[in-house]
């Protein structure tokens, strides 16, 4: 038992989430966002096009690298031959810091756009305030890749099938990072350098989609294996999107309805809204209860977030397993908000998630 510091968010109060909730200054941010210039999106103007012009940086949008640090691991996949690109971050200080230990992020974008190197920032600093090795998996995007070959690759770095070589970090995480393979991290895919000039579109969470299935593939497919705890920031669970925040939206800024519907297209194509209701596919329909122990979890999440729903509904089925966890609503927040470098809700987000890593890492070294 570890219990959740009460300013993580151990609880979630009504008032948070009511209109008045949102400061004057935060809802004048959430005006400039609405009308920043923004890139066409993939579907518009064709995959092939997109790529093209992310490659040759041409977007608006271009992502703040961190090169000097960042080490990059080949992790073998499933298939023979064919490699895993993994980032890796090192703590910058590691002396009298007690254990470190292994993260493993996941990025977002749609299941479609964004890579590995969209988060620098944010891994490294999590990396030296945790003291973890924080690694970001390059999975295969649709619609060239469609599923399940993302989350097979995120399992194929953690966990396969024994019989295979890709039972990488659980087996080889102590002898090839020098620490223990403990955490599990989804993400939004891009780390904004300046929010007033930065492209806004197309933010979606499919890295907590991916992260949540990743954890529960863990406790089907190894179950003796028990991950320290688990960061979902705004994820998508319920890919039927039938909640009623996506269903209400009437104004919904950086996920629209469109992009949902492009985007898990792209991921799931021709399903039916009975299929997308597979584990498989959507973690919210899982027997939660049957794959106990689940490790603790950090929801965190904004209300003007048209996803907002998928948060509060998978954060309450978790906890009526596990206690040990927690939901941070942030009044105000946006879709993606702990990538935004220059809004007040990143410092928050940031805080929020250093401090939960932190906490159950003090609280497991105190038991050892």
């Amino acid at each position: 038992k570890c219990p959740i510091p009460q300013d993580v968010g151990h609880q979630t109060r009504s008032e948070k989430f009511r209109p008045d909730a949102v400061s004057e200054d935060d809802r004048k941010t959430l005006e400039i966002i609405k009308s920043m210039p923004r890139d066409e999106p993939w579907w518009e103007i064709g995959m092939d096009e997109y790529r093209r012009r992310e490659q040759a940086g041409e977007l608006l949008y271009k992502p703040r690298l961190l090169t000097e640090r960042a080490k990059v691991l080949m992790i073998p996949s499933r298939e023979p031959g064919r490699m895993i690109n993994c980032r890796v971050f090192h703590p910058a200080l590691t002396a009298n810091r007690g254990k470190t230990r292994v993260l493993l992020n996941i990025h977002g974008g749609g299941w479609t756009v964004f890579s590995n190197k969209f988060q620098d920032p944010y891994l490294a600093h999590v990396a030296d305030v945790c003291n973890h090795i924080t690694l970001s998996v390059g999975y295969r995007l649709g619609p060239e890749f469609p599923f399940p070959a993302g989350p097979e690759d995120c399992f194929d770095v953690v966990v396969a099938d024994p019989n295979l070589t890709a039972e990488w970090l659980i087996v080889n995480s102590v002898s090839q990072l020098g620490a223990p393979f403990e955490f599990i991290d989804g993400s939004v895919g891009r780390q904004c350098s300046n929010v007033p000039t930065t492209d806004m579109y197309l933010y979606k969470s499919s890295g907590g989609h991916f992260a949540a299935l990743t954890a529960l593939h863990l406790r089907k497919s190894y179950p003796s294996f028990h991950l320290r705890g688990l960061v979902l920031k705004y994820g998508i669970f319920d890919l039927t999107y039938t909640n009623p925040s996506i269903v209400n939206a009437t104004d919904p800024i950086i996920v629209t309805r469109d992009a949902l519907k492009h985007t898990t297209e792209a991921l799931v194509p021709r399903t039916s809204l009975q299929e997308r209701q597979s584990p498989s596919i959507s973690p919210f329909y899982a027997d939660l209860r049957s794959l106990t122990p689940l490790p603790p979890a950090l929801f965190v999440c904004g209300t003007e977030d048209i996803l907002i729903d998928d948060s509060v509904f998978f954060a309450a089925k978790w906890m009526m397993v596990i206690s040990e966890s927690a939901f941070k609503v942030l009044p105000g927040a946006l879709h993606g908000f702990v990538d935004f470098e220059g809004m007040p809700f990143m410092k928050e987000g940031w805080d929020t998630i250093t401090k939960f890593l932190v906490n159950l890492s003090v609280c497991e070294d105190a038991t050892e």
